[in-house]
Order: structure tokens, then C-alpha cells, then sequence
């Protein structure tokens, strides 16, 4: 297994960098150019597979110390960005391994009219907020959000995590959501079908359809023969006659 590539973005000294990696890689510079923050990054992203990912921010001194150092765009939080490409050779299968919280931002927006998530530095208690256009201003706490809101914000965190598991079923997401909100949960469906088997059972036909044109699958419905649970098209052999087209 050999490391082919790696990229960090807002991640201590690291601005936004990318290299190819050889079987040697050699670095030299001066002390305080941030030569130890490419492995540190390194660190990070095994620290992410192996599901110690807090705890390594933690002992780096929290986001206030791990996020980057230089000026921020206003109106613009920095987001770790953290990419690792690596090769097994003997199998030629690539893996690779990424901490982004970029999709995360981008599915708030989406679902809540431009609304931000703000996460402050961890404390004793883990603690986030939502900051909505119409009031920037002003932080709503969890206990200020509707149950529509914070279920498609435990939506994604289970679609939007750095560790997915290999399988997520969802039953019924829709629940509670505002229409509004279904785009933004078909996107983060297919997001997490890069590296995830998903599941949904749902009642709702716009989210079907929404799923069906981020996907690009045909919805199985569900019916009722001769009394029993049945796949509409399906044969006796699992095969649907969509799938012979």
C-alpha cells in the first residue's frame, strides 16, 4: 500500500495544497514554514479512518488551533478540507480517504435559505447553532429549531459523516420535513452513494423523483399480490423488467 497523493485546504498553515507523492519524499525548509503540518495532516485523515478523529483535534487543542492560521474571507468560516489517495499495488484497487465539511455547508444553505451552521469550539458539551439570513445577528440554539430542522440536521450528520457506514437505511425521512427541504436531502443522498449502500422506504412521490434524477434509479414500488408484499414488475427470479431495458 503505498500513499499516491494528498491534499489540505485551511488546515493550520496549509492554505489550499496538493502533490503527488513518490515512493521517497523529501521536505526542506527553514523552521515555521509548516513542514510538520503536511504529516499532521496525514495524521488527521488516519486519526478519521480509524475513529479518533476528536480526540486527535482534541490533543492538537481543539479547531482553534488546528483550523487555519491566516486571514479569513469575511462572511466565509475556513472548513478543513483533508484528501488522501492510496494505491495497493499488488490488488490495483485505489482508496481513498477524506474529511470534508464543505457538503455539510452547502446542505444547510440548501435546505434552510442560506442558514449557516455554527460549531463552536468544543467545550464540555458539543454544541452547534443555526444562523439564518433574515437574522445574522443571531445564534438558535437546538432547543429554538423545529423537528422538521433538527431531523434534517440528524439526516446529515448519518448521509454527511466522514466515516460512513458501508450500508444506511432510511425509513421514511421525509417526516416532519418542509417540502423545501427535499432537494437538499436527494443531494446528500447522492453524495453518500459514492461510498455508501443506501436504503429508502418513503411515501413521498417528489422525493422518488428527486432521488430518482440525482441517482439516476428507477423507484421499486411496493404493492400488494395476492395478499402479499410484492415489487411491482418484479419476476419470480429478483429481476425487474425495468432492468432488462
Amino acid at each position: 500500500m503505498m500513499l499516491r497523493s494528498m491534499f489540505a485546504e485551511n488546515y493550520r498553515s496549509l492554505r489550499s495544497i496538493r502533490m503527488d507523492l513518490a515512493g521517497v519524499n523529501l521536505f526542506i525548509g527553514e523552521n515555521g514554514v509548516g513542514k510538520s503540518n503536511l504529516y499532521r495532516a496525514l495524521q488527521l485523515v488516519q486519526a478519521a479512518v480509524r475513529g479518533h478523529l476528536a480526540r486527535e483535534i482534541a490533543e492538537e487543542g481543539g479547531m482553534a488551533s488546528a483550523i487555519w492560521s491566516g486571514p479569513q474571507r469575511v462572511g466565509k468560516p475556513a472548513r478543513i478540507r483533508l484528501d488522501a489517495e492510496l494505491i495497493d499495488e499488488e490488488r490495483a484497487i485505489t482508496f481513498r480517504y477524506r474529511i470534508d465539511t464543505v457538503d455539510l455547508d452547502r446542505a444547510v444553505a440548501d435546505a434552510f435559505a442560506g442558514a449557516r451552521l455554527q460549531v463552536p469550539e468544543p467545550g464540555q458539551f458539543a454544541e452547534f447553532s443555526l444562523v439564518f439570513p433574515d437574522f445574522p445577528h443571531r445564534a438558535f440554539s437546538p432547543r429554538e429549531l423545529s423537528d422538521g430542522q433538527m431531523r434534517f440536521l440528524a439526516l446529515a450528520a448519518a448521509l454527511l459523516s466522514y466515516r460512513r457506514p458501508r450500508f444506511i437505511a432510511l425509513n421514511e425521512p421525509e417526516t416532519s420535513l418542509h417540502p423545501d427541504m427535499l432537494p437538499a436531502l436527494a443531494a446528500m443522498v447522492a453524495s453518500a452513494a459514492g461510498e455508501s449502500q443506501i436504503w429508502i422506504v418513503t411515501h413521498s412521490e417528489r422525493l422518488a423523483e428527486l432521488v430518482r434524477q440525482q441517482c439516476g434509479v428507477r423507484p421499486r414500488r411496493v404493492i400488494r399480490k395476492d395478499g402479499a408484499t410484492w415489487i411491482d414488475g418484479m419476476r419470480l427470479t429478483g429481476a425487474v423488467e425495468e432492468e432488462d431495458e
